[in-house]
């Protein structure tokens, strides 16, 4: 036996806990990393990157005077690390 169902299907299904619906979303944040509604990544991947990628922009800003000591309190604290 087989079962085929199409995204249409999918999106027409409702879910409730007693009489209280369950809404339906594309992406939800839990627990910091972002679910979408087709368990891929790509919604966390993105958020990571331009996180990532901000900082990184922010450390080429760094001027060059600063001490080596000074550079690395700098980027632990903005990696939070």
């Amino acid at each position: 036996m087989h079962a085929h169902c199409n995204k249409a299907q999918i999106k027409a299904l409702f879910l409730s806990i007693g009489n209280k619906q369950i809404e339906n979303v594309e992406v939800q944040k839990l627990l910091g990393i972002y679910v979408d509604n087709t368990l891929s990544w790509s919604h966390q991947v993105s958020h990571v990157r331009k996180n990532v990628n901000s900082k990184i922009a922010l450390l080429k800003r760094v001027p060059y005077y600063l001490t080596h000591d000074m550079k690395l309190c700098f980027t632990m604290h903005i990696f939070n690390l």
